[in-house]
């Protein structure tokens, strides 16, 4: 799947996000924040907005090098924007998970 798939429609934003956050190995299975994930997701709130976005910031510039490989092998490249989607959907399947 690569980042041209995507554009084209040929998947979705869940299935292009996930699969960089996979080969990325973002993980939100353990994470602090996997309850307020829950609860968000449980309240409606499917883009996790309640959350504050300079979370999701600081996760997509801490992990920066590994989504940089990554998004690399998808055919795109590092932007704040695709990091953050990345861990918004690494979050989401996470919770998903752990139910």
């Amino acid at each position: 799947m690569t980042r041209k798939d995507y554009m084209n429609h040929q998947v979705t934003h869940r299935q292009y996000y996930a699969s960089v956050a996979q080969l990325a190995g973002i993980d939100y299975s353990a994470s602090y924040l996997l309850p307020r994930i829950k609860v968000a997701l449980a309240s409606g709130d499917e883009h996790l907005n309640t959350i504050p976005l300079a979370v999701w910031d600081i996760a997509a510039i801490q992990s920066q090098h590994v989504l940089t490989r990554s998004l690399r092998e998808h055919g795109d490249s590092f932007s704040l924007g695709g990091g953050v989607c990345a861990h918004k959907e690494a979050a989401r399947l996470a919770a998903e998970l752990t139910r």
